[in-house]
């Protein structure tokens, strides 16, 4: 009985051990899905932020885009006013000789 007696503690031993081991590895990958889970958080925390910029550098760059035409359309039908008006003194002139 004695050997049986020494198997079973060496057996309740290893069940233990193995029983921490378990409970070891059960608290490592719960720490890792957290580790994770907040990594994907912070990911998807930038992506939106770095979104949100692009947005608004878009509509920026659109109404930048929008002055620019204006401003040039401007200049555009001032000069054709001011070539428009030389080429009446030009065909005065010429006409008047």
């Amino acid at each position: 009985m004695s050997s049986l007696e020494a198997e079973r503690e060496e057996l309740l031993a290893e069940h233990d051990q193995l029983a921490s081991r378990h409970q070891q590895l059960l608290q490592e990958a719960e720490l890792r899905k957290k580790t994770y889970e907040h990594d994907q958080q912070d990911v998807e925390s930038r992506h939106s932020l770095h979104a949100r910029q692009q947005d608004e550098v878009i509509v920026q760059l659109r109404q930048e885009n929008a002055d620019v035409m204006a401003s040039f359309k401007s200049q555009l039908q001032g000069l054709q006013a001011e070539h428009n008006k030389v080429r009446m003194f030009v065909c005065v002139c010429v006409c008047a000789e």
